[in-house]
Parts: C-alpha cells; sequence; structure tokens
C-alpha cells in the first residue's frame, strides 16, 4: 500500500515555494500533499494523511523538510 501512495506523489503538482525568505523549485508544501491525498481518496482524514506521510518519509525517504525540523 505505501509502494502505491509512493507512485501517486511522484504524480503530485510541483510548484515554487519559499521558507525563510528562501525560495524552492519544483517543491511542495505539507498540507499540499495531504490535500493531494485527500482528493485522491488514499485516506479519509487528514490525520491518516499525515501518518501515511511520516511513514512514507521514514520508509523511502522520498522528502524532507528543507530545514529538516520534521
Amino acid at each position: 500500500a505505501l509502494k502505491t501512495v509512493a507512485v501517486m506523489l511522484e504524480a503530485m503538482p510541483l510548484s515554487n515555494n519559499r521558507y525563510r525568505l528562501r525560495l524552492y523549485r519544483n517543491s511542495f508544501r505539507g498540507n499540499e500533499a495531504v490535500d493531494y491525498l485527500l482528493k485522491c481518496q488514499v485516506t479519509r482524514n487528514r490525520i491518516g494523511a499525515r501518518k501515511l506521510l511520516r511513514d512514507l518519509q521514514i520508509q523511502f525517504r522520498l522528502f524532507e523538510h528543507v530545514a529538516r525540523e520534521y
């Protein structure tokens, strides 16, 4: 199941985002990833989506916080 979600996240739209005055190109914010998983009906609620994203981050290291804070 996690691999399926990982493939879905690779198709997630990316944009340019700022964090602490620095620009990060081709990136996404955490809330955008949660919204995307809900839109794709992978989870039923935001809490489940956050848990799933954390599991993906730990198991597959697909993404990381720009400041490595989370």
